[in-house]
């Protein structure tokens, strides 16, 4: 190898470890991602001590987006603010009970405390979700699905988890045709994609239709 050769291979070799000791390394995908933090309309729309707990209640299921169980809680009674039959006292015509609306049977199984307690239903809520496998964001949408086997109610919690969470910029990205009855109909551009509700965790959700 000539003297010029060995030169310019030894000034690309500096290049590239000034590179990576400027830029360090390349973020690993599969990292703990920090919880996002609550939207101006979070902090409007939720008592700040239910915000807490709803927060605590999350950090217990690995993965869980404290914005989901939010959406839920949103969707099912309004924080426990609305007056319908079976939030604050009693059962509504189908049986539910309290803030997060559970069955005597789903009580019985992931429930401790009172029913009606809205911290006490908010972490029973998210034992339910993570025993249904909504740490993983591959089961995400299946998880919340089996909180209420409908797919508008899907579409609605998961809009009002996006409207929760506080984002910077602009580059989420719209997928037309998205959860409609068909979550494989999702598919992932990048890590930074909006299905038809404004939500999607942090690193995406997987491509059921990969390239290749």
């Amino acid at each position: 190898m000539g003297t010029l050769t060995r030169a310019a291979l030894g000034a690309v070799v500096g290049l590239l470890l000034l590179s990576v000791a400027l830029t360090g390394p390349a973020p690993d995908p599969t990292a703990p991602v920090p919880p996002p933090p609550p939207s101006a309309l979070a902090r409007q729309d939720i008592p700040g001590r239910d915000l807490a707990i709803l927060q605590a209640a999350a950090a217990t299921c690995p993965g869980l987006s404290w914005t989901v169980l939010a959406g839920i809680a949103k969707v099912e009674s309004d924080f426990g603010r609305t007056s319908l039959p079976g939030v604050r006292s009693g059962t509504n015509p189908a049986g539910a009970m309290g803030p997060f609306q559970f069955e005597a049977g789903t009580w019985t199984r992931y429930g401790s405390g009172d029913v009606y307690n809205f911290a006490d239903a908010a972490f029973a809520a998210a034992r339910y979700l993570c025993a249904k496998g909504a740490g993983d964001t591959a089961r995400l949408l299946q998880a919340v699905f089996a909180y209420n086997h409908v797919w508008w109610y899907v579409r609605e919690v998961l809009s009002w988890a996006g409207r929760y969470e506080a984002r910077a910029g602009s580059a989420w990205l719209g997928v037309p045709g998205a959860l409609y009855g068909a979550p494989g109909a999702i598919r992932v551009i990048g890590r930074r994609v909006t299905p038809l509700f404004p939500w999607v965790p942090a690193h995406g959700f997987p491509d059921p239709f990969p390239a290749g």
